[in-house]
């Protein structure tokens, strides 16, 4: 767990070292408040030092970056100049982070190497004039990294870690050729570690053929669940649903919310209406350039806008501090889905709320997840510009009432 303490805490520092962490960076990591190793960091670091291939799984906001930029950080060797780590993202955001959180790691440890960014929005020649710093860690999206290797201005032949972030995006179907094509560059003494809050059996299966008797560290996401964030579920038929967030201003009052929509046209919606009320709002929606999407995640963390709409793609990645409401205004199909949602709140330790605003349709299939992660959905009512808990035979019968032929007539 972390604390919110910048100073250095040697307990950490003896913590981490127990993990076989060079007293440098565990010391850089008591500066960063980690008073301790998380449960991911303390699975997964002793098998990355040791160069294993790795399943690494746990929740959003609990350490995983660290988890393996430290032992990449570790097996690098001053004055060696070869690159030597690639990490891979599917998003152009979540590559910025990384490679933010390794230079951060390189400055506080006082150690001599440099990182390089090759995100498709970077031109290959501004990727070819960095790449003159000799850099030992290259972090990027998968499509520019397999063209900076073909054309021969990355080179693999060196390579210690390749690290998939996010590794269940990179599997799906719009990526997983480029992905193969990548990991296929790899020399066989590379280390591969695919990372992911949850890293499903079909993502095990296609990277299998390309790893070599891996390990597996999973961190169970259903702590986090049910102990670090609350779980909140509105009645509203899908008409009404916008209008909920009115309300709920009034009532909840939040610092810093995240509103999901599963689509554009939704997402859209739902940014135009709150501008129209006068909310603090933004908008990362598909068609935003990388610009436009930089301002608007620089102004939620700045809490300069209070709101900020997204959808599933666009905020993978994300890792913006207190943020105290996830909004939900619609239920994905799919459980993982949720699951990724949630964990954008009650991170590093602190709590949050996860809020659905659903359909008698969704509050039904919210019933079936939450029983299969073990968590429970609270039902809750605005009344009288205060949140209000039902007791749960109660709010289906209204929600019933409130969706039945005759009231929506």
């Amino acid at each position: 767990m972390r604390s919110g303490s910048a100073s250095c805490d040697y307990r950490g520092m003896d913590s981490f070292s127990s993990l076989g962490v060079r007293d440098d960076l565990s010391a850089a990591l008591a500066a960063f408040g980690f008073e301790g190793p998380t449960d991911v960091q303390s699975a997964a670091m002793s098998k990355l030092f040791s160069g294993a291939d790795a399943f690494v799984s746990s929740a959003t906001g609990s350490g995983k970056t660290f988890a393996y930029l430290v032992p990449i950080a570790q097996g690098l060797v001053r004055d060696d100049r070869a690159l030597r780590a690639v990490v891979v993202s599917p998003t152009h955001e979540l590559a910025s982070q990384i490679q933010r959180e390794f230079d951060r790691l390189a400055a506080a440890a006082k150690l001599p190497f440099a990182s390089l960014l090759a995100v498709g929005s970077v031109p290959v020649r501004r990727v070819e004039e960095r790449l003159k710093r000799k850099p030992s860690i290259v972090v990027g999206s998968p499509g520019r990294l397999l063209d900076l290797f073909r054309i021969g201005m990355l080179r693999p032949d060196g390579l210690r870690f390749a690290v998939l972030d996010e590794a269940d995006r990179l599997f799906e179907k719009e990526t997983v050729e480029t992905t193969n094509a990548l990991l296929g560059l790899l020399p066989a003494s590379c280390s591969r570690v695919l990372v992911s809050a949850t890293i499903p059996d079909r993502v095990v299966s296609r990277a299998s053929p390309f790893l070599r008797n891996p390990e597996r560290v999973a961190i169970d996401n259903a702590l986090a669940l049910k102990t670090s964030i609350l779980h909140w579920a509105f009645h509203r038929h899908s008409r009404k649903k916008v209008d909920f967030i009115r309300s709920f201003e009034a009532a909840a009052k939040p610092r810093r919310c995240l509103v999901f929509a599963s689509s554009n046209a939704a997402l859209f919606n739902i940014s135009r209406k709150l501008e129209h009320h006068g909310f603090p709002v933004a908008s990362l929606g598909a068609q935003a350039d990388r610009k436009e999407r930089k301002g608007a995640l620089d102004r939620f963390r700045s809490g300069d806008i209070r709101y900020l709409v997204t959808s599933d793609l666009g905020a993978r990645g994300i890792d913006v501090p207190d943020v105290d409401y996830v909004l939900n205004m619609d239920l994905p199909d799919e459980p993982l889905v949720y699951i990724h949602r949630a964990g954008r709140t009650g991170r590093a330790g602190a709590s949050g709320i996860s809020v659905i605003v659903a359909d008698l349709v969704e509050l039904k299939r919210a019933s079936r997840i939450a029983m299969r992660y073990g968590f429970v959905f609270k039902c809750k009512t605005l009344e009288n510009g205060e949140v209000i808990e039902m007791d749960p035979p109660t709010f289906f019968e209204r929600a019933e009432r409130d969706e039945s032929p005759r009231v929506r007539e």
